[in-house]
């Protein structure tokens, strides 16, 4: 299920690795879902391969940050977007993330968008822990201030793990 739906947004893509390794998180719901590659200890590279779009894809993008975090301890996610996927930098920003420069890559040009969580700890201190250094590498104005969401509308059960 997994592979059809990544072959229906990322054509001629390989996830193959990316899948394999434990470390990485894919969450499906239905026709959408995200990979969220684990690129050091809270720091989370994000594909998403939705279907939804408008408030439903905020909502289900949301539901999964919110799973990502509280069982994967998530606290940092980035995204290399493509420049000419206009759509899809601009959802970026509708989720909160910020641009942080553009880039040529083997793919081409494209847009750095970073997303962080300073409130998403059970405390203040867990909080600086865990974001420290953050700012100087994406710089202050990158780092969301904002709770996290106090309801995931996505049981579980719905929610699927890989």
């Amino acid at each position: 299920m997994v592979n059809r739906l990544l072959a229906r947004d990322f054509p001629g893509c390989d996830f193959t690795e990316v899948l394999a390794n434990p470390l990485n998180v894919c969450l499906v719901e239905g026709e959408n879902g995200a990979i969220f590659a684990w690129r050091g200890p809270g720091i989370y590279e994000i594909h998403l391969f939705y279907e939804a779009r408008g408030k439903e894809a905020l909502r289900l993008f949301d539901s999964m940050l919110g799973i990502i975090h509280s069982a994967y301890g998530a606290r940092l996610f980035w995204a290399l977007i493509p420049l000419p996927d206009l759509h899809v930098r601009m959802f970026a920003r509708l989720c909160g993330f910020a641009a942080s420069g553009t880039f040529e890559t083997r793919h081409g040009a494209n847009e750095l968008f970073v997303l962080g969580f300073a409130h998403l700890g059970t405390d203040e201190a867990e909080d600086r822990d865990g974001i420290e250094g953050i700012e100087d590498v994406v710089g202050e104005s990158h780092i969301a201030r904002k709770p996290a969401p106090t309801e995931i509308s996505l049981s579980h059960s719905r929610l699927s793990h890989f």
